[in-house]
């Protein structure tokens, strides 16, 4: 393992012993799986948040409460994915300066992140309080639901802090190759969140705003038990005034550069689900429950190639900062592999097990055409999953190889595709083609990234 300047009087750390396993040694498959299943299981839980909400909220409350969750997904997803896009960027510079072994330049990208952090809750806040009801108008949200998806997204933006803050914690430990300590945080905390879900929506009757509140106090814990454990157990990562006095302009001139166009990638994909969901909306309540409904299964069925890609990007950043670029190359072949494997299973499981899988979520006179509604989307996208699962892996090497133009043309021809195919498709298929458009615009990306990847084969040799 390398040797690791920890900036306190210029001593040398090592890494094994901080529990840190950087990738630019030994078995690669082994590698990225023992990276990937940790982040895999954490992601589940972390999805268990909103799945929990509308599970609890569409068997307690009903069609319309689950709707309200609906309507307001792609709008908390924009919101967070401008967080979480900058924290991406800020995770590859991690990883190239861990395969550097420069924990002096590790801290300073800390200090970046915490203003990151704070300016972006600022904005999250002052949207959530001054703009969520217009917000909803202007997509069209059902009046049957709009007062209860007001109140669940100002609070969920309210509480966008420990969000954030926790996104923080997570992508700067796993940069540093731990993957699986984040888990034992956030399985606590999504226990707490069912509870405190089951308490404030059936015991206290809060309907929706009860879903929001118990989501916001479970990630506070989150957050804290990560703050806690990173003092405690990570002090090479826990940063000093001196390391807030020693970022340099050059770092975080730096650090956007590699956040801010992925920051705009993963927002102008938000967007765009936005555009959707406003297109949705249009067809009544029980289409929005069901595609709600077929959002929250995907999310969680696409999660392993999700990990394994976020695995990739960890891998590709720290071998750049190594110049290990063979093991880069081979890291890639494994990850197309694995994700196409595991893909074509999913795309079975899912044709045959999507209907159970939405029964699960409602519970009322309306569950039938819900299951209907939600199953049309997931028959139709699950044929494009081996395509969405190579298109993660090419995006994980360019973003791991600080590639910032890519994920601009990415964000635009997401952009174009999806309007493009809808405004056609739509009117030729209905809703059916709403649901195609998604899997067309996976298609285009998917290509835009492999041409992209070709070339990068030829310059990084």
């Amino acid at each position: 393992m390398a040797a690791c300047f920890s900036g306190k009087g210029g001593e040398i750390l090592n890494d094994e012993k901080k529990g840190l396993s950087l990738m630019t040694e030994g078995v690669i498959w082994k590698k990225l799986i023992g990276f990937a299943v940790p982040v895999f299981c954490c992601s589940v839980f972390q999805q268990l948040y909103s799945t929990v909400d509308a599970v609890i909220v569409g068997r307690f409350v009903g069609t319309e409460g689950l709707a309200a969750i609906g309507v307001t997904g792609q709008i908390i997803m924009l919101a967070v994915s401008i967080g979480l896009g900058l924290m991406m960027g800020i995770s590859t510079a991690v990883s190239e300066y861990c395969g550097e072994g420069r924990w002096d330049k590790v801290r300073q990208v800390v200090v970046i992140s915490i203003f990151v952090v704070i300016a972006t809750w600022i904005l999250k806040l002052i949207t959530g309080l001054f703009l969520a009801e217009p917000i909803l108008r202007a997509v069209n949200t059902p009046p049957e639901v709009l007062a209860s998806a007001v109140l669940y997204l100002k609070i969920v933006f309210v509480g966008g802090l420990f969000t954030y803050a926790y996104s923080m914690c997570i992508f700067i430990m796993r940069a540093c190759g731990d993957g699986s300590r984040p888990l034992f945080f956030l399985a606590f905390s999504c226990i707490c969140n069912i509870v405190f879900d089951l308490l404030f929506v059936k015991g206290i009757s809060m309907g929706v705003a009860g879903a929001a509140v118990g989501t916001v106090i479970a990630e506070s814990l989150a957050v804290l038990m990560c703050l806690v454990y990173m003092k405690k157990k990570m002090p090479m990562l826990w940063v000093s005034r001196e390391d807030f006095r020693n970022t340099k302009k050059s770092r975080v001139a730096y650090v956007l550069k590699l956040s801010v166009p992925t920051s705009l990638q993963v927002s102008i994909v938000s967007l765009v689900a936005i555009f959707v969901q406003a297109v949705i909306n249009e067809y009544g309540a029980v289409v929005v429950a069901g595609y709600a409904a077929a959002q929250k299964i995907e999310q969680i069925v696409i999660m392993f190639v999700n990990a394994l890609s976020g695995a990739l990007n960890t891998f590709t950043a720290q071998n750049r900062g190594a110049a290990r670029f063979d093991r880069i190359k081979e890291g890639r072949h494994i990850t197309v592999l694995i994700s196409v494997g595991f893909m074509a299973v999913m795309t079975v499981f899912v044709f045959f097990a999507g209907k159970p899988l939405l029964g699960i979520f409602v519970d009322d006179a309306n569950s039938a055409a819900v299951v209907e509604e939600g199953y049309l989307y997931l028959k139709i996208t699950c044929g494009f999953y081996i395509i969405l699962g190579l298109w993660q892996a090419y995006m994980a090497v360019l973003r791991g190889m600080a590639d910032v133009l890519m994920p601009l043309v990415i964000g635009g021809i997401q952009i174009l595709a999806n309007l493009s195919a809808i405004w056609v498709l739509e009117p030729l298929f209905g809703k059916g083609g709403i649901w195609l458009a998604v899997g067309v615009s996976w298609s285009l990306c998917f290509l835009a990234a492999l041409v992209r990847m070709r070339k990068y084969r030829l310059e990084k040799g």
